[in-house]
């Protein structure tokens, strides 16, 4: 874990993590949107060449913060999975055996698709949404009938442009943070980046390879 950035949300104290993802330290939970696992074996599958290794290096990645954080649950606000079941649902089975203990919530997205019961062979509790001390946990926005402060999401995968003085442009993963909703940047590293706006009524945080940076 690299450095990272204090925030505060509906009195809950955030840290927001330069390896896209948030620690909520009362909860011992690592929270975190979009990781898309089985996005490489199935553009492979349809004759794309991409590199199966790109759900490896997420997987370490996710291992890496779960160990230094000493996690008890991993909160994932939608897309955990891409659609259909493949080879790297065995890739996360072996990566199980090394959390056996670790609670995994999901949020359901709209690509996460397997079979109900292969969420639950793979340890995984699906539900639509939660909500925690006031914050709203989903993939997309929703109106649940319990009332709640802030709510956080993913499936937008955010993303802010940087220009330079020379024409330079420079894309970087970003947390979205408006006034009654903040977004999650995508944790997988093969799922494109949607451009959000700069604003007065919203604060960005850039994700760099070491810090999170606030831009706006």
């Amino acid at each position: 874990m690299q450095t990272a950035l204090p925030i505060s949300i509906a009195g809950n104290e955030l840290l927001l993590l330069p390896e896209k993802a948030i620690w909520w330290e009362s909860f011992k939970c690592l929270m975190l949107a979009d990781l898309h696992l089985g996005k490489t074996a199935h553009f492979r599958k349809n004759g794309i060449p991409v590199p199966l290794k790109a759900a490896e290096e997420n997987l370490r990645r996710l291992g890496q913060l779960l160990n230094q954080l000493e996690a008890r649950e991993l909160c994932v606000l939608g897309d955990f999975t891409h659609s259909s079941d493949n080879q790297e649902s065995v890739l996360f089975e072996l990566f199980r055996q090394h959390f056996p203990d670790l609670q995994i919530t999901l949020l359901n997205g709209n690509h996460d698709l397997l079979n109900p019961s292969r969420y639950r062979e793979l340890g995984i509790h699906c539900k639509n949404y939660t909500i925690r001390n006031g914050i709203l946990l989903a993939h997309e926005p929703l109106n649940p009938s319990e009332e709640f402060q802030y709510a956080l999401y993913g499936h937008i995968h955010p993303a802010a442009e940087l220009r330079g003085k020379g024409r330079q442009k420079l894309r970087l993963p970003c947390f979205w943070m408006g006034k009654e909703y903040g977004l999650l940047p995508a944790f997988g590293t093969f799922t494109g980046m949607g451009n959000v706006p700069f604003g007065p009524d919203a604060k960005v945080y850039v994700c760099t390879d070491s810090a999170v940076l606030q831009i706006s």
